[in-house]
């Protein structure tokens, strides 16, 4: 059974659903379908399952300082700043601005952004045993357990009809502007002149005939699927059409005017959806800046460079749109650093190196191009840090370099190095998590250890461990067997193999889910069935089941997603498309990548990270649009 796409309703031949009329909007509002009722409805609020995480796939990459747990990417998983979903249907504000939505034929006006339902919460106080998941065989048998949420589906526009499922056929009729019909849609507009004589033939859209030529409208009106509406530029697409970029084109009055249906510039047309030019497999989020890699194995990065974070060759303190620098399977970015796996599984890393955590050998000489690490090979989990890294390689040895004042190398010892350090290395480990000050893997025993600061019982030893950190791998718990892990500022989160998903340590702004402030000094279980979480400093977001996209924690500078920057304690819907593959949550933004690889960012912008030309910031997701091929 297909997953119902976000902006659809009704199924098409493909089995995609697709509202089934035309299609149009403002530039921040829009109507929607309800899909019918392909999966099971809310869990009750006593037994609801919170997040969780789904096992590791071979060839992670790890960024640390928050970092990525579950499966995130088509190609494995991130570990360290991870992926984020764009946001559809925001409602307009401002003088005269009225926002009105339809589901399936039933009308409510929204008001301000403040007093917007926010959909669920998804976490759970206190969980000691998952409940059984209700399951799901996609078309391609993959099995996932069912989170909680109604899917709503919808495409852009304010006359659609409604699938199966749906109770009617249009939205009101006062939630739609007056429009011409295909009859007299070249017929004179508010009072235009006659046309005589008649145009040659049918005039482009947001065009009139006007005494025998195509001209503008000049009153402002916008088009979309093929007629002129009050309000709205051209925001569907039709099949075989290449789209403009932007989703406010130039008003219908200007000479010449293109609408302009896609976000990004180049995006092709498919079954009435925008597909990418260049479609991303992975995102990294870090501190100041963002990287991701595409389907072909080219590796991009933005945001902040002043410290050669970006890696194009230049420290320019803005990058504000994804740039091409070379190839890589995955990336991880740091606080002020990244480094990439590459197809050989040899590892490159570029950016800020005051204390050795690019592994060059040397340190105080950053980098601003992708330098190689030499004594890594075959690198399957990369986690990077606030100023340190970690990495695994095929043999399950764990090496870590870089900053070490507070034992994060596990080495035993305070001092920092620049090069990298085998750590236990009697022991075999499959993954790595890191965080500011702090890291946790786990063996190949299914055992989580962890190490380093432990100032807010991040490293989750219980009583015993107090605050004293630990510079040398320290067991935490030998009864819950884990597959996954991520790693924040001072709180850490784990996946047991019943994909319950287990956190502890600082939970002052939420961050923890678990709907208090309370800091936990030992893993306590949080939620369930989930495909990925991803851990930032003080917050966290979560792919669902069913691909929705929740977060949690500190809402600073919006990088929650949800249109404002409260916290949330609990996990909340970022929006209600169901088509999240990847994720990655930064220090103060996000980032996610749907399924047709579009990459959408929110949060802190100021340097560039979002991806978004000319965004400072963002309280709901934008889309960051990739430069063609190279």
């Amino acid at each position: 059974m297909a997953r119902p796409s976000a902006r659809s309703a009704a199924p098409d031949s493909r089995g995609r659903r697709t509202c089934t009329s035309s299609t149009a909007r403002t530039a921040r509002s829009r109507t929607r379908c309800r899909a019918s009722s392909t999966f099971p409805p809310r869990w009750p609020p006593s037994s609801r399952p919170g997040p969780s995480v789904a096992p590791r796939d071979e060839g992670a990459a790890r960024r640390g300082h928050g970092g990525r747990v579950g499966r995130v990417g088509p190609r494995g998983p991130v570990r360290g700043k991870g992926l984020v979903g764009r946001r559809r249907g925001d409602v307009p504000q401002g003088p005269g601005k009225r926002a009105v939505r339809a589901i399936c034929g039933r009308q409510r006006e929204l008001g301000a952004e403040s007093s917007r339902h926010r959909g669920p919460h998804l976490g759970v106080d206190s969980l000691p045993v998952p409940p059984p998941p209700i399951v799901l065989v996609t078309l391609r048998g993959i099995v996932l357990g069912i989170a909680l949420g109604v899917v709503v589906g919808g495409a852009l526009g304010t006359s659609s009809a409604c699938g199966p499922g749906g109770d009617a056929d249009a939205a009101p009729a006062d939630a739609r502007p007056d429009v011409p019909t295909d009859a007299t849609a070249d017929a004179p507009i508010d009072g235009a002149p006659d046309a005589a004589p008649t145009c040659p033939g049918p005039c482009p859209e947001c065009t009139a005939c006007v005494t025998g030529e195509c001209r503008p409208i000049p009153d402002g009106r916008g088009c979309g699927g093929g007629i002129c509406r009050d309000g709205a530029c051209c925001t569907g697409c039709w099949d075989g059409e290449a789209c403009l970029g932007g989703t406010e084109g130039p008003a219908c009055g200007d000479t010449g005017a293109l609408c302009r249906n896609c976000e990004c510039a180049g995006d092709a047309c498919t079954d009435g959806n925008c597909v990418p030019l260049r479609a991303a497999a992975t995102v990294a989020a870090g501190g100041d800046s963002t990287c991701a890699t595409d389907t072909t194995g080219h590796l991009l990065c933005w945001g902040g460079g002043i410290r050669g974070t970006v890696g194009h060759g230049g420290f320019d303190a803005v990058v504000g749109t994804p740039t091409d620098i070379g190839d890589a399977r995955l990336v991880a970015v740091g606080g002020a650093h990244a480094c990439a796996i590459l197809d050989a599984g040899t590892v490159s890393c570029w950016g800020a190196n005051e204390r050795g955590q690019l592994g060059l050998g040397d340190v105080g000489a950053d980098r601003n191009v992708p330098s190689p690490v030499p004594g890594l090979a075959d690198i399957r989990a990369l986690s990077l840090g606030k100023a340190f890294s970690c990495a695994v390689d095929g043999t399950g040895k764990l090496r870590c370099w870089g900053a070490g004042e507070s034992g994060q190398l596990g080495i035993g010892a305070t001092d920092d190095l620049p090069m990298p350090t085998a750590i236990a290395a009697d022991a075999t480990w499959t993954t790595v998590g890191a965080g500011d000050r702090h890291a946790c893997a786990i063996d190949g025993d299914q055992h989580l250890h962890c190490w380093g600061a432990n100032e807010r019982a991040q490293l989750g030893l219980g009583v015993r461990g107090i605050t004293r950190g630990r510079p040398t791998p320290t067991l935490v718990d030998d009864t819950t067997p884990f597959i996954a892990l991520s790693a924040g500022s001072f709180h850490s989160c784990a996946q047991g193999v019943t994909r319950t998903l287990w956190c502890w340590g600082g939970n002052d702004r939420g961050q923890l889910n678990t709907g208090d402030r309370i800091d936990r000094r030992w893993p306590t279980p949080v939620g369930g069935f989930l495909v990925g979480a991803d851990l930032g400093s003080v917050h966290g977001c979560a792919i669902l089941s069913v691909g929705t996209l929740a977060c949690w924690g500190d809402g600073g500078d919006g990088r929650l997603g949800l249109g404002d920057t409260a916290d949330r304690l609990e996990a909340h819907l970022v929006d209600t498309r169901s088509n999240y593959v990847a994720l990655s949550a930064g220090d103060r933004h996000s980032c996610v990548v749907d399924d047709v690889g579009a990459i959408y960012c929110w949060g802190d912008g100021s340097t560039g990270q979002l991806g978004a030309a000319g965004v400072a910031g963002a309280s709901r997701p934008v889309r960051a649009c990739l430069p063609p091929l190279p």
